[in-house]
């Protein structure tokens, strides 16, 4: 069962302000909001090290880091797995994570020594 925090007891929104976040994040969020407007806050969802926001009337997840105002209203959600970048904002350059290239390593070192 999925554990989600108490009940709001107030709708909660945030002002998007633009700074923060990641430079891609910030250039597509400006092409979707508008500078000192405030967005209702449909629900806050935690991952194992993120937290995404998502808003009314606006696809996608957000970070929280592009807004300002108080989030501890905002109803939360906890997901087990990772944000999904494509749903979110994707990055135009994709991570390769350091276990996966001391894998890639490993095995390229491996190859050269059997042949």
């Amino acid at each position: 069962m999925m554990k989600t925090g108490p009940a709001p007891t107030e709708e909660c929104y945030a002002v998007f302000v633009g700074d923060g976040g990641e430079d891609y994040e910030r250039e597509q969020a400006s092409g979707v909001f508008e500078k000192g407007k405030s967005y209702r806050v449909k629900s806050r969802i935690m991952y194992r090290w993120s937290t995404v926001l998502e808003l009314d009337g606006v696809d996608g997840e957000w970070d929280p880091r592009l807004f300002k105002g108080d989030l501890r209203n905002a109803p939360l959600r906890k997901e087990l797995g990772f944000p999904l970048l494509g749903r979110r904002t994707p990055s135009p350059q994709p991570r390769i994570s350091a276990i996966a290239t001391g894998f890639l390593v490993t095995v390229f070192l491996l190859w050269i020594w059997i042949r």
